[in-house]
């Protein structure tokens, strides 16, 4: 796949990633992080290094949050 077509693929998933619904995007969000969660549980990991999610990107502070409350050190980048 040449630069350009990547260009051109990324440019069509980020619109169709920003016309989802808020609805939509809110239950999706959580079925990522109650599945992430649970394969932290299950590994035993003691650090897990997250994303601040901006624009209509998967929303994972309900994660990050979680993931504090059971003690887990949680990294973000800057």
């Amino acid at each position: 796949m040449s630069i350009e077509s990547k260009k051109i693929q990324r440019k069509q998933l980020i619109k169709i990633r920003n016309n989802i619904k808020s609805d939509d995007l809110t239950a999706k969000s959580l079925i990522i992080e109650n599945r992430l969660f649970d394969i932290v549980s299950y590994y035993g990991f003691e650090t897990v290094f997250a994303f601040a999610p901006f624009n209509n990107e998967v929303n994972i502070f309900g994660l990050i949050k979680r993931l504090l409350n059971n003690k887990i050190n949680t990294a973000l980048p800057r």
